[in-house]
């Protein structure tokens, strides 16, 4: 695994990259997630049975965080600018909740980018209440946490977290940022992803 950078619609977009065979997916993940998510199903024979490229969206782990600018227009002009960055004319786009709706819009405005699309817990239409259904998952970030100890044992008490995988450890880790007096604290901004929700669309 290649942790890399491009740079793309005027900010630094991190992404993960895989080795193995053609052709490549390309994975985005969900609203508050980063690009470790997926690394138990890439670790149980995804790679390097495919080239895998999975990307921090902006705003969540290594990727620039800027002010505004977090419209599902602006999310796929970051990735077109990344497969562009890659010359990667055409991909299978793979992409979960937030991510999936991405690629639905993906496929509709650069319908000649994607080859085919894996979507996973997402729908085509946005429920009108999905901003206070999320209040659970937009929760923590804001927070501050003693130590990641701290934030992990908040997260395993979670009630819709019914088990643990050892390669889940590697997202939590992502999802934190060090502060200055030695708290953790979670990197997705509460108004960034706000800002996401309100203005998903496929129009």
């Amino acid at each position: 695994m290649k942790s890399q950078f491009v740079n793309t619609n005027n900010i630094r977009l991190r992404y993960l990259e895989f080795k193995g065979e053609q052709p490549t997916i390309l994975f985005m993940h969900g609203l508050t997630a980063n690009a470790h998510a997926f690394h138990g199903l890439i670790a149980a024979g995804l790679s390097p049975a495919f080239k895998i490229i999975s990307v921090d969206l902006r705003g969540r782990g290594q990727s620039d965080a800027p002010e505004t600018g977090y419209t599902m227009k602006e999310h796929a002009a970051d990735i077109i600018g990344l497969m562009d960055a890659l010359n990667m004319e055409k991909v299978i786009l793979a992409g979960h909740s937030f991510g999936g709706f991405l690629a639905l819009y993906l496929a509709k405005f650069f319908p000649s980018r994607v080859d085919k699309m894996i979507l996973m817990d997402a729908a085509a239409n946005m429920h009108p209440d999905t901003k206070e259904m999320l209040g659970p998952a937009l929760g923590r970030l804001g927070q501050k946490f003693d130590s990641f100890d701290a934030y992990l044992k908040k997260v395993k008490s979670a009630p819709y977290l019914t088990f643990w995988d050892k390669e889940m450890e590697s997202y939590y880790r992502a999802d934190i940022k060090q502060n200055m007096d030695g708290t953790v604290s979670c990197i997705p901004q509460p108004a960034h992803m706000t800002e996401a929700v309100i203005k998903v669309s496929l129009g």
